[in-house]
């Protein structure tokens, strides 16, 4: 099986049964290279590649990597502000009229005070609710584990 991983870090990122020419470990990917590895199957979540061998990830390497990414969170942030834009008046952030209004000015402060905080773990747990009470990071909140479970920061 061919399998790309990062050379540095070992993390596969694509595998194919696909025929390869002797000796090529190039990867079409940045700083990826392939290894040729005789196998059935593949689980990056749980396996990476160290010194040209499909070994098992530590506790903590697999609990790493399932903690969402620098991009996942701020992406998460961006499209949460935008998609409350329209529950305010920009640029103050002062809520609109009507018995149905909320005020956001404070959600969408404590959004961008996120970033703030050191790493990504802390910032899904600093999120808050909005203001009518949903929690707009479900997903990204379940991959998060509390402070007392894990070392992980």
């Amino acid at each position: 099986m061919n399998i790309h991983y990062h050379k540095m870090t070992g993390e596969i990122i694509l595998w194919d049964s696909s025929s390869r020419p002797a000796g090529s470990t190039e990867s079409h990917f940045a700083d990826h290279v392939v290894a040729l590895i005789e196998t059935d199957s593949v689980d990056p979540k749980s396996q990476k590649i160290a010194n040209g061998r499909l070994v098992e990830k530590t506790r903590e390497e697999t609990a790493l990597a399932f903690l969402p990414n620098e991009h996942e969170v701020k992406h998460a942030i961006a499209y949460e502000l935008h998609h409350t834009d329209g529950f305010v008046s920009p640029p103050s952030d002062r809520p609109l009229k009507g018995h149905l209004a909320l005020d956001w000015k404070p959600y969408r402060q404590a959004l961008r005070d996120l970033s703030k905080l050191k790493g990504q773990a802390e910032m899904v747990r600093a999120w808050p609710l909005r203001p009518d009470g949903t929690d707009a990071i479900t997903p990204l909140r379940q991959r998060v584990p509390s402070k007392g479970r894990s070392g992980l920061k």
